[in-house]
């Protein structure tokens, strides 16, 4: 993965709840893989996955481009609703923008 640039985004549905479980994985990912994700490459929101219209998911996606690769815990954190999910992973795939679900490795 050398030369590429790596970001990765997490997700909770309430401002309650802990990103713990998805910074672990992260790290072990990282660790395992030789990929050292820059913070700032790094975005999270605290809301409801049914809807892609989240401030931090939004700012992301406007970094990325051809050739970078977006980590995310499991596919549900990358969102809730199958449609949104598939309409979202076809246009970034179209951007050249690799996706990597930790928890379902193709």
């Amino acid at each position: 993965m050398e030369n590429k640039r790596v970001f990765a985004y997490m997700r909770v549905s309430t401002s309650e709840q802990l990103l713990d479980r998805q910074e672990s994985a992260l790290k072990e990912w990282q660790g395992q893989n030789g990929v050292e994700i820059p913070p700032q490459n790094i975005f999270a929101d605290k809301i409801s996955g049914k809807t892609f219209r989240r401030e931090n998911y939004l700012k992301m996606k406007e970094l990325l481009q051809s050739g970078d690769i977006l980590v995310v815990k499991e596919l549900d954190r990358f969102g809730r609703n199958w449609d949104g999910i598939k309409q979202e992973w076809e246009e970034l795939s179209q951007r050249g923008v690799k996706i990597v679900i930790i928890d379902m490795p193709l």
